[in-house]
């Protein structure tokens, strides 16, 4: 019996939620409808909230982009990691913006897009909230609205972007209180995204451009990307872009992608968690070769269950150590499960090893079906540019569904790690 099946008959008899972590289910109560439904629903839930406060979204987005084009400030993301690599050279994304470390680069005097942490670290964000307000930066906070109205440094807040997430800040507890398994990252990106949006339309009304990344794994990505520079906008006057129109084009773009993923994925991401619950409790090994701006930043935060060891291009060594067959790797890819140098000896390693093999991506392409044809794979289900939003007249889709999508599947395996729903095919 090969170890994906063995892993999958282990992980549908192994006792729900992982040894140390408290699900919360109430004592006879009827079975749980499954962590990764209930983080795929409250994302969802965030979503709609977000729907419902597009108008003053974009007016801030408006009034930011008003300051951005006529006193040429510049803008970075800081804050949560996630959130701030997601922003930063990112297809789909401005070409201008940057992170900026405050403490660093103390000369630093712009637009500041800030992704709250949460409450574990309320008291770093209002430093460096505090720390930027006070040199004359303007402060857009995106996070809970709770965390920016309770926020020490609330007053220096200049735009709050509630992400109308809701209840507690990760969806388990270990035992020792810590929350783990976060739906507020991933709503972070999404009104990173939105937000963004808006903000380039008012640019476009403003009578500029901004330069706009096309991926450089895309055809023609990187030599654009060469062509254009260091230009903040395009030389030629763009068609103004009307408001509230981006945003909602980004937001319902990304529903279809969340809705495919549930509908047609969920029975690979219940089974991909038996497996992972079958490895970690017989004390195995699990690694997670991540591969994206927001995958590649997710490990090491506070709201990581750490339920696997980070393998990657983000990670602190991107050396493949000794695969076992009794271990298991999940591939969190972008246009494939293997990428760049790592990844390609991530698919050799895994070959050799037989070690049980989950692959997360765009795409399966040939080289990995050829290499391991028992892989379970997950389709992300984003678009193949990665861009799902057109402006008038531009020469490429912009703003990306793929950040949200990457935690959105490894997010729903660790929920359903900690709490298992129906089984899979039931």
């Amino acid at each position: 019996m090969n170890h994906r099946i063995t892993c999958l008959l282990l992980g549908c008899v192994f006792v729900w939620g992982i040894a140390g972590v408290r699900a919360q289910q109430p004592a006879g109560a009827a079975a749980p409808i499954g962590g990764a439904e209930r983080w795929y629903q409250q994302l969802i839930a965030a979503l709609d909230g977000m729907q419902a406060d597009l108008p003053k979204i974009s007016q801030s987005a408006s009034e930011a982009a008003g300051m951005y084009v006529k006193e040429n400030l510049p803008i970075a993301a800081v804050g949560d990691r996630v959130f701030a690599f997601e922003a930063v050279g990112r297809c789909g994304g401005m070409m201008s913006i940057e992170h900026v470390n405050p403490a660093k680069q103390p000369q630093w005097k712009g637009i500041v897009l800030y992704g709250l942490q949460g409450p574990g670290l309320a008291d770093e964000d209002a430093r460096q909230i505090q720390l930027l307000h006070d040199r004359g930066c303007k402060i857009v906070a995106f996070g809970r609205s709770e965390w920016i109205t309770q926020n020490a440094a609330a007053k220096a807040i200049d735009w709050a972007i509630d992400i109308h997430t809701t209840g507690p800040d990760g969806l388990f507890a270990t035992a020792d209180g810590k929350r783990i398994v976060p739906v507020h990252e991933a709503a972070n990106v999404l009104a990173l995204w939105t937000w963004t949006g808006e903000f380039v339309a008012a640019c476009t009304r403003e009578g500029k451009m901004p330069t706009m990344y096309r991926g450089f794994v895309f055809a023609g990505g990187q030599e654009r990307a060469t062509k254009i520079g260091k230009a903040k906008f395009h030389d030629i006057a763009p068609t103004p872009a009307e408001p509230l129109v981006s945003g909602q084009t980004y937001l319902r773009e990304l529903r279809k992608c969340l809705v495919a993923l549930h509908a047609t994925q969920m029975n690979q991401i219940k089974e991909a968690a038996g497996m992972a619950s079958a490895t970690r409790a017989a004390g195995k090994k699990m690694y997670c070769l991540a591969d994206g701006h927001t995958v590649g930043n997710m490990f090491r935060r506070p709201y990581d269950p750490g339920f696997f060891i980070e393998l990657g291009p983000w990670s602190p060594s991107e050396v493949i150590p000794p695969l076992q067959a009794d271990e298991l790797l999940f591939a969190l890819g972008y246009t494939s499960p293997f990428m760049y140098d790592i990844g390609k000896a991530g698919l050799e390693a895994c070959s050799k090893s037989g070690i049980c093999v989950i692959g997360a991506a765009r795409a399966l392409d040939e080289p990995v079906k050829t290499k391991l044809p028992k892989m379970l794979f997950i389709d992300e289900n984003w678009p193949d540019e990665d861009c799902i939003v057109q402006f008038p007249g531009y020469d490429i889709k912009v703003l990306p569904p793929s950040g949200v999508m990457q935690l959105a599947v490894y997010e729903m395996i660790c929920a359903e790690m900690v709490e298992p729903g129906t089984p899979a095919g039931k």
